[in-house]
């Protein structure tokens, strides 16, 4: 009987394991990993994109459960020092703000995104703003026009060919002082993501998240 009980979640972390090389705690139940997958049948995204959808979502919809497992588990496998103020900065954070919905993977937004990737590693150019001078919010308006949205926003990051160690690298934001980066993971009035992560020609790989909100 014990076994017949285990199965059916034994067989649902083979199948996501499929589709994701993130690892999957056992603090996380089936429940909440399906909640938080949003991107899985999304057959635009790659598994790496996925997978850091899945991490947005998790660290939303558990803000505490995530700094007591992923959180300590990149703490564990990285050199950054636990003392830092955007570690801890970051664990007050999670330990003290509300639970929030789960973003949905948006199709114009991960064409926002891929577009973004594909322009900065072709030219080996960093930032928001397009290798042809055109700035980050008129970029993402000719995805979602202006009067269907309330709020846009997007993060960059370069380097880190692991989702994990991306999301991970953003989430923290060591290094960046306004925090950007986190703020737009945890905004509370974004209701929509698109991810792409693309080759780089200079840092070898870099990642676009665009997050949006609708207009009521």
């Amino acid at each position: 009987m014990r076994y017949t009980l285990l199965l059916p979640f034994f067989i649902f972390v083979l199948v996501l394991n499929a589709q994701s090389s993130l690892s999957l705690l056992p603090e996380w139940t089936e429940d909440e990993i399906i909640k938080a997958n949003t991107g899985a049948n999304i057959p635009y995204l790659t598994p790496e994109e996925k997978e850091i959808i899945l991490l947005t979502n998790l660290v939303r919809i558990n803000p505490l459960k995530f700094s007591r497992t992923y959180l300590e588990k990149y703490l564990n496998e990285s050199e950054m020092e636990r003392s830092s103020w955007y570690v801890t900065g970051l664990q007050t954070t999670l330990s003290t703000m509300s639970a929030l919905h789960p973003l949905k993977p948006s199709k114009k937004l991960c064409s926002a995104a891929a577009f973004h990737a594909e322009d900065m590693g072709r030219t080996g150019k960093i930032g928001h703003t397009s290798s042809d001078g055109t700035p980050m919010d008129t970029r993402l308006y000719r995805y979602v026009p202006k009067a269907k949205v309330k709020a846009l926003s997007e993060n960059c990051q370069y380097g880190y060919k692991n989702p994990f160690s991306i999301f991970m690298d953003l989430l923290v934001d060591e290094g960046i002082e306004s925090l950007g980066h986190r703020l737009n993971i945890l905004d509370p009035d974004m209701e929509y993501i698109g991810v792409a992560i693309r080759p780089h020609s200079t840092y070898r790989i870099n990642c676009v998240q665009d997050f949006g909100a609708v207009m009521r």
